[in-house]
């Protein structure tokens, strides 16, 4: 059970799949939840615990997950999956939370504790600057730390129709040109803590071919570099995404790890990348660079990539892929 700022009391009937709210006398108020693996639906949920905003986690245990909700049980947000890494769980169930929203999970197949920063939304706007008139633009936030990265879903705005202004005079005619738009303001909720980005694209990409640009020694610091694995933070782990961007093991199509975005810190972006690097060099697939792959990193070429986005970088060949 739970108890939220108002006194109202959240009860886990677990073998339902669903939480009960009453108030301080235990008369009913509401109820949700149902059996399921979508948004707000349990699989035999087990903990349960509020902030002091009112913030209500649940442990979802068959799930693998924690569920957020609000006080009228609508659903907020979600993390968690089944594994044994950092943010994987295998039946989470205690809950507990600390004087400053810090999330504590009993992981209890994992036989571990697992700690977790408390975070808000909160709107930014960023300003952007050679936008085309008359043009819908796409664009996703994302926000980052040194456990993972979370992206909003994706949104659209569209600029002011171009205006026509005539020029010329005296009965010999005129002509007409189309300004360009200089400034426009998209702005997108994501989580605060965390480091904000954002990534704009065209609706009609042409797409181009470019090499990204690596430096000569690339290779040679893989090659020469300690193990790399799930959960580091180093230059060196830039470099590995990088190498792995270049020759066609992508790291991620858009935000962290992509092309001319590659991060210090190796997640399971990057474990993937590693992986489909070994299959294809008949490796044994751990996901972390040990002695093996840096000996089939050192032996591989840098291949050039398609560019499908007009999204600039530093990374690219911008003769090749402009804006």
């Amino acid at each position: 059970m739970a108890i939220d700022s108002s006194d109202n009391v959240y009860v886990v009937d677990s073998s339902n799949n669903r939480i009960q709210k009453f108030d301080s006398n235990g008369v009913y108020i509401t109820k949700w939840g149902s059996f399921g693996t979508s948004n707000g639906t349990f699989s035999t949920p087990s903990g349960i615990v509020i902030d002091s905003s009112d913030n209500i986690y649940v442990s979802d245990s068959g799930n693998n997950r924690i569920q957020k909700f609000d006080t009228s049980g609508n659903y907020v947000s979600k993390w968690g999956s089944g594994g044994t890494d950092n943010d994987e769980f295998n039946s989470p169930q205690g809950l507990g939370v600390d004087s400053s929203g810090n999330i504590y999970v009993a992981d209890y197949s994992n036989h571990r504790i697992q700690k977790f920063a408390n975070s808000s939304s909160a709107t930014f706007s960023s300003s952007l600057t050679g936008l085309t008139c008359g043009t819908t633009y796409h664009f996703r936030s994302y926000s980052t730390n040194s456990v993972s990265t979370g992206y909003s879903s994706d949104a659209t705005f569209t600029t002011s129709n171009c205006p026509v202004v005539s020029s010329g005079g005296g009965g010999g005619g005129g002509g007409s040109y189309i300004p360009l738009i200089t400034n426009s303001i998209a702005t997108n909720e994501v989580v605060t803590n965390n480091t904000k980005k954002e990534e704009i694209k065209d609706t009609n990409p042409k797409e181009k071919e470019v090499k990204l640009e690596i430096k000569n020694d690339t290779v040679k610091i893989l090659s020469q570099s300690p193990n790399l694995s799930f959960g580091q933070n180093n230059k060196n782990v830039k470099v590995l995404q990088q190498f792995l961007n270049a020759n066609g093991y992508t790291v991620a199509k858009s935000g962290p790890g992509s092309i001319g975005n590659e991060t210090n810190y190796f997640g399971l972006a990057t474990k993937k990348a590693v992986i489909a690097f070994q299959k294809a060099n008949k490796i044994s697939t751990t996901g972390t660079v040990g002695p093996l792959t840096r000996n089939a990193i050192a032996k591989t070429k840098t291949e050039k990539i398609p560019c499908t986005s007009q999204i600039a970088t530093t990374k690219t060949d911008s003769a090749s892929c402009p804006i």
